[in-house]
This record gives structure tokens, sequence and C-alpha cells, in this order.
């Protein structure tokens, strides 16, 4: 009887234990409710780091695609930068040019300007002369008569008297001197001088030269003309 007593008074120990364990497991351990949620909560988690993931994913793919795109427009920016940079310089250099040209053409107006006021200075003559000025002109180099009749003027020298050079030096250099003088003006057309004991010369307006000081007959051609 007493080891009975003894085996049950062990076995409602376990029981009993069995027991208090279960009541506290039930007291400090999550309820079914509890795990439910927490489940549930994981399980949103889980999602917004599935679509987070996707969605850098796809971010990826929009920047790889904008990089690609960058890619491809590159040589399209680099040949702008090279027109842009060309018009430029092309730009630039035309103003350079016209800089230049500008200043060639202010310096001729000025050199024009100063040889008008120049010539205005040394009141170089011009225009229609009349029979009055020839023969102002004739006098003034030759001395000797003359004529002026259908544009053509005549004279006749005698340059015995001349005691500086050969007569027929002094013959060249009157002649010469005479026409440049006469070819400032218009209103004749042949200048015949017949210089005694020498020889003759006549030439026309049409078969003069110019240089940078005016109209003139070479005086090789008034040379041959006189025979020499």
């Amino acid at each position: 009887m007493t080891i009975i007593f003894e085996f049950l008074k062990k076995r409602w120990t376990y029981v009993l234990t069995a027991i208090i364990a279960l009541a506290v497991g039930s007291l400090i351990g999550p309820s079914q409710e509890q795990l439910t949620i927490a489940d549930a909560k994981i399980t949103g988690l889980e999602e917004q780091l599935v679509e987070k993931t996707a969605a850098e994913k796809d971010l990826e793919k929009d920047n790889e695609s904008l990089e690609q795109q960058v890619d491809a427009a590159a040589p399209w920016f680099k040949e702008q930068e090279e027109a842009k940079a060309k018009a430029e310089a092309e730009a630039e250099e035309k103003a350079k040019e016209e800089a230049a040209e500008q200043e060639v053409k202010l310096q001729a107006e000025a050199e024009s300007s100063e040889e008008a006021e120049l010539m205005d200075a040394l009141e170089i003559p011009g225009g229609e002369i009349n029979e009055d000025g020839i023969k102002k002109i004739v006098d003034n180099h030759l001395g000797g008569e003359y004529s002026f009749d259908n544009g053509e003027i005549s004279a006749t020298a005698d340059l015995s008297g001349y005691d500086i050079g050969s007569p027929e030096d002094v013959a060249v250099s009157s002649y010469a001197n005479l026409s440049d003088e006469l070819l400032y003006y218009t209103g004749w057309e042949t200048l015949t001088v017949t210089f005694l004991n020498v020889g003759t010369i006549s030439m026309n307006r049409s078969e003069k030269e110019t240089n940078e000081y005016g109209d003139y007959f070479p005086t090789m051609e008034i040379e041959e003309r006189l025979g020499f």
C-alpha cells in the first residue's frame, strides 16, 4: 500500500509539473494570433523588399538606357562642338580680314586725301586750255613763234642762244618740258615743234604715257622722232 502511494505521489508530481509548465508557457510565449500577425508583417516586408529590388533593377535598366543614349549622342555633340569652333574661327578670321581691308581702305583714302591736298597746294593745272594759255606756256619754254589751229599746236624755237649742252640735248629737254606742262590740259591733240638747225618733232597726245607724276612723252621716243 505504501509503495502504491509513493508511486502515485511521484506521478502526481510529474503531472503537476507538466501542468505548471503548460501554464507558464501559455503566459510567457506568443499566442497563435501574435504569430499570425508576425508572419503577416514578415510577408509584407518580404513583398516590399521584392518590390524595392524590382524598382532598383528598373532604375538600373533606365540608367543603362540613358547611358547608351548619351554614348550614342556623344559623336553628335562632338560634331556640334567642332562645327561651333570652326564657325567661330572662320568668323574671327573674317573679322580680321575685314579689319585689314578697312585699314587698307582708310589708308588709301588718307593717302588720296593727302595727295589731293598736295596737288591743291602745288596748284597743279588742269582742264581745257585756251589759246592764251598755250601762248603763255610756249613763251615760257621756247620763246619763239607759235600757232594753234584745229587742235594742233605748232611752234618754232631757235636754240642758238643756249650755251649749256648740245642743241640736240636742249631740243629733247625743251620738248619734254613743254609737253609735260601741256599734257595737264585738254583741248589740243598734236604738238609740233621745229628746232632751227636741229630738227622737227610732232607727237599726238594719244601717244602719252602715265606714271605717278602724271602724263608725259617718253624721252627715247622724242629722241627717235628728232632723229638722234
